[in-house]
């Protein structure tokens, strides 16, 4: 994960000051949030060294903890009174961008999810976390070079 983030400053989308890890006492906290759901590793390294942020990578999206802590009780909220094709047992949602996009982590599988509302099924956006992260640089590093594209990011499948 070091390696990542040398390369998200290498790539333009943070400097090494704007980077900020979780504390082991805030990555514990997610971990009991999470309950019997087992967290990947790469997510828990991320949360360790990029946690409170990391520059331009998800920029627009909410990932960054505290987020994490209230992420899975707004999933079940929004299914129950906005989106009741939402399925929110045996996942754990990370993140959301803008409220409407939700992403999560299936017991099932071990890719990274993404449920839009009104969509009804959901659509599997990476293989893993790492290459979630990866796909975000990219896309980012692509904004920061050429400005706002309006290309579709598949990492986070929203127009940049």
């Amino acid at each position: 994960m070091s390696r990542f983030v040398h390369n998200l400053i290498e790539m333009g989308v943070t400097c090494s000051h704007q980077i900020s890890g979780c504390t082991v006492k805030e990555v514990e906290e997610v971990v009991r949030y999470a309950g019997d759901f087992r967290l990947p590793d790469h997510y828990l390294a991320f949360l360790s060294l990029m946690g409170h942020g990391a520059g331009q990578l998800f920029r627009g999206t909410s990932i960054y903890y505290p987020e994490p802590l209230e992420l899975n009780d707004y999933a079940r909220e929004f299914a129950e009174d906005d989106d009741p094709d939402l399925v929110t047992e045996g996942r754990f949602f990370f993140a959301h961008h803008q409220g409407y996009q939700l992403y999560y982590f299936d017991s099932q599988h071990d890719g990274v999810f993404m449920h839009s509302e009104g969509e009804g099924q959901a659509r599997l956006i990476a293989v893993d976390f790492m290459r979630l992260l990866q796909q975000e640089a990219t896309c980012q590093a692509g904004a920061s070079v050429t400005g706002y594209t309006g290309k579709e990011c598949e990492c986070a499948g929203t127009s940049r």
